[in-house]
């Protein structure tokens, strides 16, 4: 969401507003309140719709998707470990 823009016009009739459901983009600002996400953030929605566009784009060559790492089922706890390390760019791939 850029600043400036007005919730209250956009939404007048739905509330609770929830990010990643109603508005994707990334958070700028906060409240006391909040919790559960920081300044910087990033919120997203997917519908089923919008998966089979992407899968569409990928099979079709137009965009790709980048494979950090490939982990077989049974070293799952490994594939976790990397995810979490926060070094991880791509895609965690199980195998089974």
């Amino acid at each position: 969401m850029r600043a400036g823009v007005a919730l209250a016009g956009i939404f007048k009739d739905k509330k609770p507003i929830i990010l990643g459901w109603d508005l994707s983009g990334e958070v700028t600002k906060i409240g006391s309140a909040v919790h559960q996400f920081k300044e910087g953030d990033n919120v997203v929605y997917s519908s089923g719709k919008d998966m089979k566009v992407i899968a569409d784009w990928l099979g079709k060559g137009i965009i790709k998707s980048y494979v950090s790492a490939v982990f077989p089922l049974n070293q799952m706890g490994a594939a976790h470990t990397s995810l979490e390390s926060g070094s991880t760019v791509g895609k965690i791939v199980l195998t089974v």
